[in-house]
């Protein structure tokens, strides 16, 4: 028990500083640049990159019978450091800033998007499970 609640601290202890550097530079005059077709990309990312792939896998895991579990899944899989990471390295090799601009939205949204629906997620969640 104990390597995990290390490996979990260890974890938030180098993500905290990273996501606050995120925040400083955050490049909200790229966003404003992109404009509409940037929003729709946020939306479909979160939509479509992880929730209709967990529904399709689901008939092979076997803990994700039930239509609520495939939805709990799919749905809390929030972006993070590691698109961060890759995106910094794809805007130097292609020397192209949109691509950063992009990621950092989608990240941006993916935070505050997953974080505003986690309480009621879980939640909802926990009843389902107490009923069922």
């Amino acid at each position: 028990m104990l390597p995990c609640i290390f490996d979990d601290g260890v974890k938030r202890l180098f993500e905290q500083p990273v996501f606050f550097i995120l925040g400083m530079v955050l490049p909200i005059g790229g966003w404003i640049q992109l404009g509409w077709p940037l929003v729709a990309f946020c939306v479909a990312v979160l939509f479509v990159r992880r929730l209709p792939w967990i529904a399709l896998l689901s008939r092979f895991l076997s803990l994700l019978r039930a239509r609520d579990d495939v939805l709990f899944v799919g749905w809390f899989g929030p972006i993070g450091i590691a698109a961060l990471y890759y995106s910094l390295i794809a805007e130097h090799r292609l020397a192209e800033p949109a691509v950063f601009h992009a990621v950092s939205a989608v990240i941006v949204t993916s935070v505050v998007v997953h974080g505003v629906t986690a309480t009621p997620g879980a939640k909802a969640f926990r009843r389902r499970g107490a009923r069922g």
